[in-house]
């Protein structure tokens, strides 16, 4: 049913009417369903290969500590080899965080082992000229100075 409005016309004045449309000749049935549009499909994420990423990164702050991390490298190669063995059965797509991950922890065993080897040379070095400073009087320290080199 559509309504009937009066318009002002300039020389007709009032009478003609302008046909708007009601609720039965609308722009389209309401109850009819938009487009629906395809999703892209959902990637599992590597949750292994993450985890050994994230330790991988955590050497850059932690790595510095002897010890410390050797134990973080060596988990972020566990983690990123089980992370690429289930990539590649093909239980997960994305390959690329367990290879940074093994690749950081790879890194991160050389790096961190050189350093907690310097450390602990050092360290025996301190305690050697110690004793050599505990044992010689003052004016002979000079005596102890090849244990610093």
């Amino acid at each position: 049913m559509s309504e009937q409005y009066p318009t002002m016309g300039h020389e007709e004045g009032f009478g003609h009417t302008q046909h708007v449309p009601g609720p039965e000749q609308g722009y389209g049935d309401p109850t009819m369903p938009h487009p629906q549009y395809a999703q892209p499909p959902q990637v599992p994420v590597d949750g292994l290969g993450l985890t050994g990423m994230v330790l991988g990164l955590s050497l850059l702050i932690f790595g510095w500590f002897p010890f410390v991390g050797i134990i973080l490298a060596g988990l972020a190669i566990v983690f990123s080899a089980l992370g690429l063995r289930r990539v590649r059965r093909g239980t997960r797509r994305v390959m690329g965080f367990a290879v940074t991950g093994l690749v950081m922890g790879i890194v991160g065993v050389l790096g961190c082992t050189l350093w907690t080897i310097a450390t602990m040379q050092a360290a025996n070095d301190i305690n050697k000229w110690d004793q050599c400073t505990d044992t010689h009087p003052v004016g002979q320290w000079d005596r102890c100075d090849k244990y610093l080199d």
